[in-house]
């Protein structure tokens, strides 16, 4: 379970996340770091929670969420995460980000560990 939360105080708010391997891989890993709207019922589900989902269409990752991991290398570089508030989005309510791991390189697994993330919009004011 991750409890980072997350406060749009403006239309657009980054942060940087990393994933790590429990080993060396002892060769180059391919990593896909997606967003997985589907994981956001299971993380409610385990950690007894009735978060909404944020848009994967407001939620952009770094270098289309794709990486290369070095053989000696267990922890993916920095990735910049990027949540732009979408239409419809409620003041100081939490919205779940469920980032998911994957890997097309074979020999290499990833438990279904749900990331998740939360984002919540703060009311702005203004001064005139």
């Amino acid at each position: 379970k991750n409890s980072s939360v997350i406060e749009l105080r403006n239309n657009e708010y980054s942060t940087n996340v990393v994933f790590r391997l429990s080993k060396l891989p002892q060769k180059g890993v391919d990593v896909q770091i997606a967003v997985e709207e589907s994981y956001a019922a299971i993380y409610n589900t385990i950690h007894e929670t009735d978060f909404e989902v944020f848009p994967a269409a407001n939620v952009k990752i770094a270098n289309n969420g794709t990486f290369v991991l070095a053989p000696d290398d267990k922890v993916t570089p920095s990735v910049k995460v990027t949540l732009t508030a979408f239409d419809g989005m409620e003041e100081d309510k939490t919205y779940i980000v469920p980032l998911t791991v994957t890997s097309s390189t074979e020999g290499v697994t990833f438990t279904e560990n749900v990331q998740a993330y939360g984002a919540s919009r703060s009311r702005l004011s203004q001064q005139t």
